[in-house]
């Protein structure tokens, strides 16, 4: 029984399992990226990069939701009083992610698709199971 659980637990779902210990800030990112793609694929988005890099900008996650493009910025954070990670998504960020799909919707796509920025806020306590807040169409270009 300890090996059905043990691939059991391998294979459940990221965002539905305790989060484990984090010590460094680019761990954090990381792990927050994998929970909040996870949530996303259950609300039916599906990925078609991550990690988009540009000379403008980065964008963390590109994914279909319906027929919309969404360019997803995850902004991962210890849980704590008053914690709004979504604020750390500045008017700079989000002009340097607008550039940054520009660049993705030249290179890979139509510019005249439907496309919007979204937020996903993920909170991590030690132990406990993530919660995801998923804003959609956060800001616009």
């Amino acid at each position: 029984m300890g090996l059905l659980r043990f691939i059991a637990a391998r294979f459940a779902a990221i965002d539905r399992r305790p989060a484990p210990v984090i010590d460094s800030h680019n761990e954090l990112g990381h792990y927050g990226e994998r929970v909040a793609l996870a949530s996303l694929r259950r609300r039916g988005y599906r990925l078609l990069d991550r990690n988009y890099r540009t000379k403008a900008g980065e964008i963390d996650l590109i994914c279909r939701d319906g027929q919309t493009l969404c360019f997803v910025e995850v902004k991962t954070r210890h849980s704590g009083p008053h914690m709004h990670p979504a604020d750390a998504v500045h008017r700079n960020k989000q002009q340097r992610t607008v550039r940054a799909a520009q660049h993705y919707l030249q290179v890979h796509g139509s510019p005249r698709i439907v496309a919007r920025f979204d937020v996903v806020e993920v909170f991590i306590t030690t132990g406990q199971i993530p919660e995801c807040r998923v804003i959609a169409d956060a800001y616009s270009s």
